[in-house]
C-alpha cells in the first residue's frame, strides 16, 4: 500500500509528454526563421536539428516560398524510460510572399549543422525610361 504514496516529480511529465510524442500521434510543428537582407541578395535561415535534408522540399510557385518537411522521432531504446521530451517531431511547413525584386531563378538552398540557408539575389534594377523623339509633322 505505501508504494503507490510516494511523490514522483517526473510522473507528470511523463503522462503529458510522451502521449503526444508518439509517432502515431506527429503533430505539425514551427521552425523558427532568421531573415536578413543586403542590397544584393536576401537570407533565410531554419532551424532544422535533427531534421534530415533529404526530408526537406523547397518549392517557389507565383512569388510564394514554402518550405516543408518533415522530422522523425528518435528510435526509444529498449529498456529507457523517456522522463521529458520538448523537441518537436511530425510535419513542418512555412510560407513566404517573395520581394518584387526577388530574382526566384537564382535560389540557392544549403543545410549545414540543422540550419537551412536559402540565399535569394536581388534583381538588379532596370532603368524604365525611354527617351522618345518627337517628330516634326
Amino acid at each position: 500500500m505505501l508504494q503507490n504514496v510516494y511523490y514522483d516529480p517526473f510522473r507528470v511529465f511523463a503522462q503529458a509528454t510522451v502521449a503526444r510524442h508518439k509517432p502515431d500521434a506527429e503533430k505539425n510543428w514551427t521552425p523558427a526563421v532568421d531573415i536578413t537582407e543586403t542590397s544584393e541578395n536576401y537570407q533565410i535561415n531554419f532551424d532544422l536539428p535533427g531534421v534530415v535534408p533529404t526530408e526537406i522540399n523547397v518549392l517557389e510557385e507565383n512569388g510564394v516560398l514554402t518550405v516543408s518537411g518533415k522530422r522523425s522521432p528518435k528510435d526509444q531504446v529498449e529498456g529507457e524510460s523517456v522522463k521529458r521530451l520538448e523537441s518537436h517531431t511530425g510535419k513542418f511547413s512555412r510560407q513566404f510572399t517573395l520581394p518584387e525584386d526577388a530574382d526566384t531563378d537564382s535560389i540557392l538552398a544549403d543545410s549545414k549543422n540543422g540550419i537551412l540557408s536559402l540565399r535569394i539575389e536581388r534583381k538588379k534594377p532596370v532603368d524604365s525610361r525611354k527617351t522618345i523623339e518627337v517628330k516634326a509633322a
